[in-house]
């Protein structure tokens, strides 16, 4: 028997194998992940899913507490007073937008919501500033009374508006 003649019997049967293989391996491949996509079965072949916990779910709105809900929706005063420095033409900004800019008096009030983002922003200042928060209505946790900042001649946040129960 001729070399040439038997090396192409022996090849062209192991590439048929081959080709078979190939095609279980990919239809074995599209069922497994086809599996996956169901929980019971990821829990089974996926041993990172055995290692995670459960999703978080947030409680609903009607579970919080009633103060909460009393609180959230409805504007409430706060009053910054500035301490030393001159202040005039130094904005306060809620959530990015100028919502008071200080005068000649040094006072402003701001209403705010729970949430809300308060810093202090200036262009022409060019000594250091220093505004207490001097008043806030009831229901208010944060920004506090009496909290100090200070000025430098960049924005500074004030604080981070919280409204809820006092514990």
């Amino acid at each position: 028997m001729n070399f040439e003649q038997w090396f192409k019997e022996r090849t062209s049967r192991f590439e048929r194998v081959l080709l078979v293989t190939v095609g279980a391996m990919l239809v074995v491949l599209l069922v497994s992940q086809a599996l996956l996509t169901q929980p019971v079965f990821r829990q089974i072949f996926s041993l990172v899913e055995r290692l995670e916990g459960k999703a978080y779910t947030p409680a609903a709105p009607s579970r919080l507490p009633a103060i909460h809900s009393q609180l959230n929706g409805k504007p409430h005063q706060l009053t910054l007073q500035v301490v030393a420095g001159d202040a005039s033409g130094l904005q306060v900004r809620v959530n990015g937008k100028t919502a008071a800019v200080f005068s000649q008096s040094g006072s402003v009030m701001l209403e705010v919501q729970d949430g809300d983002d308060l810093e202090v922003y200036g262009t022409d200042i060019s000594q250091i500033v220093e505004i207490k928060v001097t008043e806030v209505s009831a229901g208010v946790i944060s920004p506090a009374r009496g909290k100090t900042v200070t000025y430098f001649g960049r924005p500074e946040t004030i604080s981070w508006v919280v409204v809820g129960e006092r514990r």
